[in-house]
């Protein structure tokens, strides 16, 4: 039992709190239990070009599929920002992560990343 005012905690038996001088309530049920580090993480791209980071975030987010990525915001925010390969080579590249159980439909949807425009034909 707690006093609902002070949120003292009270042994079996007792029916009014001390202080207060307030009927004792049930304490109220525990929350339930954060599920968020059973959640398994899967690479699914990884890369510098800000176009294509976009892009993906725009499938994926077309896909109704949460992601996660690491070092993004902080790509401009050193000094150098951008450099060669589309990254900050302090940072690293951004890395794209989704469910594990959402990775074979986001590897699906980025799978058109690697593909080779069509041609233009020839006039």
């Amino acid at each position: 039992m707690i006093c609902p005012q002070c949120n003292a905690e009270y042994r079996e038996g007792f029916t009014r709190c001390a202080d207060c001088e307030v009927d004792l309530v049930e304490p109220p049920p525990p929350p339930p239990p954060d599920e968020r580090g059973a959640i398994e993480l899967v690479k699914v791209y990884e890369g510098g070009n800000p176009a294509l980071l976009a892009m993906v975030e725009s499938l994926l987010e077309d896909g109704g599929i949460d992601f996660s990525t690491t070092s993004e915001g902080l790509q401009d925010f050193f000094a150098g920002g951008r450099i060669g390969g589309g990254y900050n080579i302090a940072i690293g590249p951004v890395m794209f992560y989704v469910r594990s159980e959402d990775e074979a439909d986001a590897r699906a949807i980025l799978a058109m990343l690697d593909e080779e425009p069509p041609a233009l034909p020839a006039e």
